[in-house]
């Protein structure tokens, strides 16, 4: 029996397609894919390591890793996908992108739950960057470099 090739996906072909329905199939994407869990219940799997789905958990998925969920009812949330080019424009050092241990490519450290004190603080960000998306306003994508950043450093210190 043929081994099934898991299919890997670019961020223009994210943007191309309408419907989402491969997501919860195995799947890789060659970009940076970050996902906020604001409600809902369900699972997904980071390199084949399952994680069920709680309310604040926010997922590091790395270029080339496997990734996929399953659902039973609506969840909500936020997705953020971007290339490895917004750490050379947010960081002055290469390096400073291995302290933020979660990009690591190791599953258990990539999904994280964030206390119920930081949740709030986290979604205002999330919410702020959808903002500065929507608006397209001058220098909305330092702002959102900048939010991103924010986010990263937060869940960082959290460890």
């Amino acid at each position: 029996m043929a081994k099934r090739q898991i299919p890997n996906y670019s961020i223009s072909r994210i943007r191309e397609e309408g419907r989402r329905d491969y997501l919860f199939l195995p799947h890789r994407f060659s970009f940076y894919h970050l996902v906020y869990f604001a409600k809902g219940e369900g699972r997904h799997r980071i390199d084949f390591i399952p994680f069920p789905v709680v309310q604040g958990q926010i997922c590091f998925i790395s270029p080339g890793q496997v990734f996929n969920w399953e659902f039973p009812d609506e969840v909500d949330g936020y997705i953020i996908n971007f290339s490895g080019r917004v750490f050379q424009m947010l960081l002055a050092s290469p390096q400073y992108l291995e302290q933020f241990w979660f990009f690591g490519g190791q599953g258990k450290e990539q999904v994280v739950s964030l206390p119920d004190r930081m949740q709030l603080e986290v979604m205002r960000l999330f919410e702020e960057i959808l903002v500065e998306f929507r608006a397209k306003k001058d220098h909305a994508t330092d702002m959102i470099l900048v939010l991103l950043l924010r986010i990263f450093i937060i869940v960082n210190r959290l460890f």
